[in-house]
C-alpha cells in the first residue's frame, strides 16, 4: 500500500510538471492560496486585471473561473501570441457580454493537495517553479504586460473613483475549519414577586407604652350603640385644637398587655385598630366625622388619634437577618391561628425584621416518655408554618399566615428566613 502510494505521488508530480511544460512555456506555475481569484491573480502578474482570462486560457482544467481550489497548480504564461482569448462558457457560469469578475478561491474538500505541496497558510504566498528542471528559482523582476501587434488590451481607468465590478464568492468550508460556537448568554426569566393584600391597618400592632388618645368620641346624631362604617358621629376636638375639615383620625382601642418568652417580661400593649374617620364639620370644641372604614364595632368612648397610612399591599423579600423569637399574641384573642390570621411576635426592627420578611414557624421542641424503653425521648422543634411581616415595631412585629400545616399557638417559635 505504501509503494502504490508512493507511486501515486511520483505520478501526480511528474503530470504536473508536465502539464506545465506543455501549457507553460516560457510561464511560471503558481500554487493557489486560500482568498486567490483569477481577478486578483491577473492584477498580481500582469498588473492588468481584465487579463484574467489569459490564465483561465492556459489552464483547461478549470471548468469555472469562479471556483479555483487551494493548493491546484497555477499555469500563469508570461505573453501569449495573437488577441486575448476568448472567455469560454462554463458551466456553472451563465454567458455575459461583458467580462465575469472570477470570485475568491473556496476551500474545497474534494480537491486532493499533493502530499509534496506544503500546506496552505493564511498569508498568500507564491512559489515559482522551472517547468523543465524543477529547480526553484528567484521571482522575475515585475513588468508590465506588453501587446502584441494587433493585440487590444483594454486600460485599467486610474480613477479611484470607478469600482471595479465583483461577483459573488462560493465558498466551501474544510470540516477542519469550522467556525468555534459562540457561548451564548441564557437569561432566565425572574420569578414575578409575591404579594399579599391586606386589609388597611386593621392588623393593629403593639405598643411599647399603653398609648395615649389623642381625643375620643363623644356622641352621635343617632340612637345606635354600635357604629359603622358611613355613620356619623362626635369627637371632641374642634377648631381650638386645630381641627379642620377633611382630617382624618385612627379609632383604636388599648387591649391587653403582652408578655414575651424570648424577654421573659412585659413588652407592650396590643392595640386593636377598628376604623377611620374623616371630619366634615367643624365647631369651636367639637367636630362632626364620617366613620369612612370600620374594622370592627365602634362605640362612644372609642379613643382616635391621628391618621397613619397603612400599606394596601405587602410585596415578599428576602432577609439576611438570622432573628429568633416567638409569637406572643394572636388577633381577636383567639386560641389557635391558622391561614389568613394575624399574630404578633417579639421580633421587630432591632432584630432587622422589615416588612416583607418571611418567619417559619416551629412548634417547641418536647419530650415524651417512651414506655417500651422506659426512658424520655426528645422531639426537635417541628415546622407548622410561614407568615409575611406586615408591619414592624422597633421591637415587635405584626405577622399574617399564609401557610399552616395545623394549629399554631402562642408561645410558637419564629425565625427569620432568607427563602420562602
Amino acid at each position: 500500500m505504501k509503494k502504490f502510494l508512493l507511486f501515486a505521488g511520483i505520478l501526480f508530480l511528474f503530470s504536473t510538471l508536465l502539464y506545465g511544460e506543455n501549457a507553460n512555456e516560457g510561464g511560471e506555475v503558481y500554487i493557489i492560496q486560500r482568498g486567490d481569484t483569477l481577478w486578483d491573480l491577473a492584477q498580481q502578474f500582469y498588473h492588468n486585471p481584465w487579463l484574467w482570462p489569459r490564465l483561465w486560457e492556459a489552464n483547461p482544467y478549470i471548468e469555472n473561473p469562479h471556483l479555483i481550489f487551494p493548493g491546484k497548480p497555477l499555469a500563469v504564461p508570461k505573453i501569449l501570441p495573437g488577441p486575448p482569448p476568448a472567455i469560454k462558457t462554463a458551466q456553472a457560469a451563465p454567458v455575459s457580454t461583458t467580462a465575469p469578475v472570477p470570485s475568491a478561491a473556496p476551500v474545497s474538500t474534494t480537491a486532493p493537495v499533493p502530499s509534496a505541496a506544503p500546506a496552505p497558510s493564511t498569508a498568500p504566498s507564491m512559489k515559482y517553479l522551472r517547468p523543465a528542471t524543477g529547480v526553484t528559482v528567484p521571482p522575475p523582476v515585475e513588468q508590465v504586460a506588453k501587446p502584441l501587434p494587433g493585440e487590444r488590451i483594454p486600460q485599467v481607468p486610474p480613477s479611484p473613483q470607478i469600482k471595479q465590478p465583483t461577483m459573488p464568492q462560493q465558498v466551501n468550508t474544510l470540516p477542519e475549519e469550522i467556525e468555534e460556537p459562540t457561548i451564548q448568554t441564557i437569561v432566565l426569566p425572574q420569578p414575578k414577586p409575591i404579594h399579599y393584600f391586606v386589609r388597611i391597618g386593621s392588623e393593629g400592632f403593639i405598643s411599647k407604652y399603653e398609648l395615649r388618645s389623642y381625643g375620643k368620641i363623644t356622641a352621635s346624631d343617632s340612637e345606635k350603640v354600635l357604629y359603622s362604617q358611613g355613620d356619623y358621629v362626635y369627637i371632641n376636638m374642634g377648631e381650638s385644637a386645630g381641627v379642620i375639615s377633611g382630617d382624618k383620625f385612627t379609632v383604636f382601642e388599648v387591649q391587653s398587655p403582652v408578655y414575651s418568652p424570648r424577654y421573659k417580661r412585659k413588652i407592650g400593649y396590643l392595640v386593636r385598630v377598628k376604623g377611620f374617620l374623616e371630619v366634615k364639620e367643624v365647631y369651636k370644641d367639637i367636630s362632626k366625622a364620617l366613620i369612612i372604614q370600620s374594622f370592627d364595632a365602634i362605640m362612644i368612648g372609642d379613643s382616635i388619634n391621628p391618621y397613619e397610612r397603612f400599606p394596601h399591599h405587602i410585596e415578599v423579600k428576602k432577609s439576611e437577618a438570622n432573628a429568633k423569637g416567638y409569637i406572643i399574641g394572636i388577633m381577636d384573642n383567639k386560641d389557635a391561628a391558622g391561614e389568613g390570621d394575624i399574630v404578633y411576635c417579639d421580633i421587630g426592627k432591632k432584630d432587622g425584621v422589615e416588612i416583607g420578611n418571611v418567619v417559619e414557624i416551629y412548634e417547641p421542641a418536647r419530650e415524651v416518655y417512651d414506655p417500651t424503653k422506659g426512658i424520655k425521648e426528645h422531639i426537635p422543634p417541628l415546622l407548622v408554618g410561614k407568615a409575611v411581616m406586615l408591619s414592624t415595631q422597633e421591637g415587635t412585629s405584626v405577622g399574617l399566615i399564609f401557610r399552616s400545616y395545623r394549629e399554631i399557638y402562642k408561645d410558637y417559635g419564629v425565625r427569620l428566613v432568607s427563602e420562602y
